[in-house]
């Protein structure tokens, strides 16, 4: 329902918008008395004849494709584009000379100053724009309407009008959601905080099997760290290797300390620290 209402409206108003140019034209350069009437009649009867040579067109091409098919010769497709754009220019002055009572000479010169008219009045709202919302604002409406003429052509034009289905802008696809990485983690200070916990302590000193804990805690830790490094940062990376060389100093520390006092504190249960809790760069 608002595509039709949005397609009723749109029509009528961008008839009275695009006569404004071809009236200023006609009281420029045609004698006599010109109305802004004139000008919109001007308007449809292009309109209607662009539909009724659109339609030859389509009529010949399904013609064309009958009868020659798949060999149909590139050359005669496009000599059939061109006389019907020529056919069009022609219907276009013919009508101009028609209304306003000039010659075809006179018609093509009232065309060219509308088309002059209408990159000036086209360029004088766009400023107009650029001064009152801002370069932004006006640059981005701008850049929307481009696109959305672009959707149009690739996509067709109900892909390309989602804005007449709901007022708000509308989500990104499920798939582009889906595709966007999850914020990186930072254990950088609690990788520091069981660091200093087991070499540092500040009470009594961590059990063994406290530490081996820690040792377990820190190699998952540390790997999700290297992972979600930034790129070419300097700093952090000699952050990790600081907090990565501590990190191996007390693997072997506890695994040298386990190995000497297998029972030490209690009986392990947990699974050991052997090869499976190497440094994360070794991995």
């Amino acid at each position: 329902m608002m595509i039709i209402l949005a397609i009723v409206v749109s029509i009528p108003v961008t008839i009275l918008v695009t006569a404004i140019p071809m009236w200023l034209s006609a009281k420029i350069a045609v004698s006599g008395r010109t109305t802004y009437g004139m000008a919109i009649k001007v308007i449809i009867s292009r309109i209607l004849a662009g539909i009724v040579i659109l339609g030859v067109g389509v009529l010949l091409m399904f013609l064309i494709a009958a009868v020659g098919g798949k060999n149909t010769a590139p050359l005669v497709v496009g000599g059939i584009y061109a006389a019907l754009m020529l056919v069009a220019v022609v219907t276009n002055l013919l009508i101009i000379a028609g209304t306003y009572d000039i010659g075809t000479i006179h018609a093509f010169g009232v065309q060219l100053l509308s088309g002059v008219i209408s990159m000036v009045l086209g360029a004088v709202l766009f400023f107009s724009g650029v001064a009152l919302f801002g370069k932004d604002s006006t640059g981005g409406l701008l850049q929307a309407a481009v696109q959305k003429i672009h959707d149009v052509q690739a996509n067709g034009l109900a892909k390309a009008l989602p804005a007449f289905n709901s007022p708000t802008t509308s989500a990104a696809p499920a798939s582009e959601t889906a595709a966007l990485p999850p914020p990186s983690a930072d254990y950088s200070a609690e990788i520091d905080n069981l660091l200093n916990a087991a070499l540092h302590p500040d009470g009594p000193r961590p059990s063994l099997a406290e530490r081996e804990n820690i040792v377990r805690s820190l190699q998952e830790k540390l790997r999700v760290q290297k992972a979600s490094l930034p790129a070419g940062d300097a700093h952090a990376m000699l952050v990790f290797q600081n907090q990565l060389n501590r990190y191996m100093a007390l693997l072997e520390t506890v695994q040298l300390e386990r190995r000497l006092h297998p029972l030490r504190d209690e009986v392990v249960t947990q699974k050991p620290i052997g090869r499976d809790y190497a440094s994360p760069a070794q991995k």
